[in-house]
């Protein structure tokens, strides 16, 4: 029974998360490591385009972050980009990875259109931390360091679904696999959200990058477990 739990819970964490109320509307399943874009522009690739700004591009890296298989990210300078999902989604969990340059101004965000909900990333400006949105303000929660990948976790709900717990618009996070912040109030209530925007200020305020859009936070090293492999 116990080997039962054990098995059931490695499953579980594979997979991401399942749905508490399926009746609840379209869970995240988006995923992009980058990898078969081509070096350069990113504009055009995969769904990919300027919201404003341009020059982000597609490089190869030595330093992925946190998995190992994903060997290229986005550069981003002075720029917005933007990807516009399939399918608009209401509720789940998701993780992707952020760096950025001395000092720092490069934010994540997950949208209704040109609406705003959950904003998320490295502020320069307020001590360089890592800063939230809850409804119309915002919250600093740790100092990050330069040149140096983040992986965030961001749980979600739009409706009534009840996802992980979470009440209507409203999100927790986490920072490199640790406890949940949380939970915060989107910036504007949404009934599904459909739009992905990485944002970098760029010019004195540093460059940034982004990495491995996922459903799951490093299933790489269950499977390493699962087969006896040592873990870094």
């Amino acid at each position: 029974m116990v080997l039962k739990l054990k098995y059931m819970a490695i499953i579980k964490k594979i997979m991401g998360c399942w749905r508490t109320d399926p009746s609840a509307g379209n869970l995240w399943t988006y995923e992009e490591k980058f990898n078969n874009f081509t070096n350069g522009e990113i504009n055009g690739q995969g769904g990919w385009s300027y919201l404003n700004g341009s020059g982000a591009v597609i490089q190869t890296t030595n330093s992925p972050y946190p998995d190992p298989t994903s060997v290229k990210h986005v550069y981003l300078p002075t720029c917005t980009i933007r990807k516009t999902l399939g399918s608009a989604v209401v509720s789940g969990t998701f993780y992707f990875s952020m760096k950025v340059a001395t000092p720092g101004y490069c934010f994540f965000k997950l949208r209704p259109g040109d609406e705003n909900a959950i904003l998320l990333g490295f502020d320069s400006t307020y001590s360089s931390y890592i800063r939230v949105v809850d409804g119309h303000g915002f919250l600093s929660l740790v100092p990050y360091s330069v040149d140096t990948y983040y992986r965030f976790g961001i749980k979600f709900e739009c409706g009534a679904g009840g996802w992980e717990g979470l009440a209507a618009d409203t999100y927790k996070m986490n920072i490199n696999g640790g406890s949940w912040y949380g939970p915060y109030s989107f910036y504007d209530a949404a009934t599904s959200l459909d739009t992905i925007d990485f944002y970098s200020e760029g010019g004195v305020y540093g460059n940034g990058w982004a990495d491995y859009i996922s459903p799951n936070y490093e299933p790489y090293k269950i499977i390493k477990k699962i087969a006896g492999v040592p873990i870094p």
